[in-house]
This record gives C-alpha cells, sequence and structure tokens, in this order.
C-alpha cells in the first residue's frame, strides 16, 4: 500500500458521509451531470490534492483535471509511518470542508459552473488557470445542454478562432477540439428530441470512460 493510500483509507469514512465515492484513484460525487472530484498524488516528498470539476456533458475519454486547482496537504515524514499517513489525511479532511466543499456548494448548475470558470474565478482564492480554449469549450458545450441552440453557431465560431490562436496546442489536440465544434455543428440539423438524445449519449459516455459508470 502506497502512502497515497494509507492517507485515502483513513479519509474513506469521512468522504463517504460526504456523498463521494471512489475510482480509479478519484473520490467523486455527481451532481447535475458534474462530477466533483479529489485525488492525491505525492510526486516528491510532498503530499498533493488535486480538486476538480468534470462536466459529464463536454465529450471525452479520459479523465483530465482542467478546470481545478492543486492544494499542498503536507510533507511526508521519511519512515511515512501510519502515524504520519493519519496526520496528513487530518489534515486533508480539513482543507477539503474548509476550502473545496464549500467551493463545491457554489457550483449548483452548469450555468454556474461556466460563470464561475468564464470569470476566472473558480476555487477562489486558490489558483485555477483556465486557457480561452477550455472556456469556449465548456462555453459550447454548457449551451447545448441548457438548450440554448440558437446560440451554437456563434460560439462554435469564436471557439473556431480561439483554437486557430492557441499555438501551445498540438495538432493532434486540436483536432479532437474541432471535431467537438464539428459534433454540435452538426447537430444542430437535428430535431429537438434528437438533441437531446445526443446529449444524454455524451453524458452516458463520459461517465462511462472516466468512472465506470
Amino acid at each position: 500500500m502506497t502512502f497515497c493510500e494509507r492517507i485515502r483509507k483513513n479519509a474513506q469514512s469521512f468522504m463517504r458521509a460526504n456523498g463521494f465515492a471512489f475510482k480509479k484513484g478519484i473520490f467523486y460525487r455527481i451532481e447535475n451531470d458534474m462530477a466533483f472530484c479529489m485525488n492525491l498524488e505525492m510526486p516528491t516528498g510532498t503530499v498533493y490534492s488535486n480538486c476538480f470539476v468534470l462536466p459529464l456533458y463536454v465529450p471525452t475519454e479520459f479523465c483530465y483535471m482542467t478546470y481545478g486547482t492543486r492544494l499542498t496537504v503536507g510533507a511526508a515524514e521519511r519512515d511515512g509511518g501510519a502515524g504520519n499517513a493519519a496526520e496528513l489525511a487530518g489534515e486533508w479532511m480539513s482543507i477539503l470542508s474548509n476550502d473545496i466543499f464549500p467551493c463545491f456548494q457554489t457550483i449548483t448548475s452548469p450555468d454556474a459552473f461556466f460563470t464561475q470558470v468564464s470569470h476566472r474565478a473558480l476555487f477562489a482564492p486558490h489558483e485555477c488557470h483556465i486557457s480561452d480554449v477550455f472556456v469556449q469549450r465548456l462555453r459550447l458545450a454548457t449551451a447545448f445542454y441548457e438548450k440554448r441552440y440558437s446560440e451554437i453557431p456563434e460560439i462554435c465560431g469564436e471557439y473556431t478562432k480561439v483554437l486557430a490562436d492557441a499555438p501551445y496546442l498540438t495538432s493532434g489536440c486540436k483536432k479532437i477540439y474541432l471535431d467537438e465544434v464539428r459534433l454540435f455543428q452538426n447537430a444542430m440539423a437535428m430535431n429537438d428530441p434528437e438533441k437531446e438524445t445526443l446529449m444524454a449519449e455524451i453524458i452516458r459516455k463520459t461517465g462511462r470512460a472516466c468512472f465506470g459508470l
């Protein structure tokens, strides 16, 4: 058992009491088609927690932490004993209770989530760097999810321009995001029940890919 696994074991009852399930190294709770998530990692001698929101209505085949922040839990002792794991579990639970869960509670809907992302206020005052590409990506999927179909053509045009002006993206990433644009553009030829079926399928596939639902 790794040190992070020992910390998670100490916090397991606390997480369950707060409605979180565990899958693929991530604690998560799904509300309003959004997954509220956190994990632990220890790349060096310091334990960190990634806390993030994963919108199920944005197409993806893997779990990503773009809409999130990384917090320091504490330093692991050289021996990483049971007492140290229990101590850091306590620190982690305190951070979640005081800083992260209150942030989660303010995200009451996909629109509320997008508002925080677009204003770069997600997880404030903690750092959460989100590029214009991922603001537009979320904007497009949110508009489709909320059935604001008349906004889709304009958003697709603006999103495409942002992608063209993003030299830091690889050609492979750009292709994935442009394919998403085309997916929603093509959906405009569907009737409303077909659009709703498409969105339900996106949510189902994302949940399965990220959490095995």
